[in-house]
């Protein structure tokens, strides 16, 4: 009995001695992700397509105010052309909710501009961001 007991003592101290992964809750995580969505707002309005082709996921879709749906390939000729020129826009009632290692951002994004030369005004939930946040300490 005092063998198992020892074992086990052993394998506790043992496994309380690795590095658990740190869960990224912190602050710090918080202000990296309210940064990078005032940077997708700014890279909307200026049609800055090289940002946001590294922002756009492969699998990013988004639905028009008239209800058609593009891909992240649509979206980028859209505002490479021209066709949407955002007079201002920006995010607010932002949340995120972190789980583990995949962060949830929530909000509405408020903006006005012209699309395909008609006067365009947005008043859009945020899409929902599903963010990787790599443990702190890790890139």
């Amino acid at each position: 009995m005092k063998l198992i007991i020892a074992i086990l003592l052993t394998a506790l101290l043992f496994a309380c001695q690795q590095k658990q992964p740190v869960i990224a809750t912190e602050d710090t995580d918080r202000e990296i992700l309210f940064s990078l969505n005032k940077e997708y707002d700014s890279a909307l309005v200026h049609a800055d397509t090289a940002l946001l082709n590294k922002l756009y996921g492969s699998e990013f879709s988004y639905t028009t105010t008239s209800g058609k749906l593009r891909n992240r390939a649509d979206q980028l000729k859209t505002l490479a052309d021209g066709q949407l020129i955002l007079e201002f826009g920006n995010s607010d009632e932002v949340a995120i909710k972190i789980y583990n290692q995949t962060a949830i951002l929530t909000g509405r994004f408020t903006g006005k501009g012209v699309f395909r030369e008609q006067l365009l005004i947005l008043r859009n939930a945020i899409p929902l961001f599903g963010l990787k946040v790599a443990p702190a300490g890790n890139s």
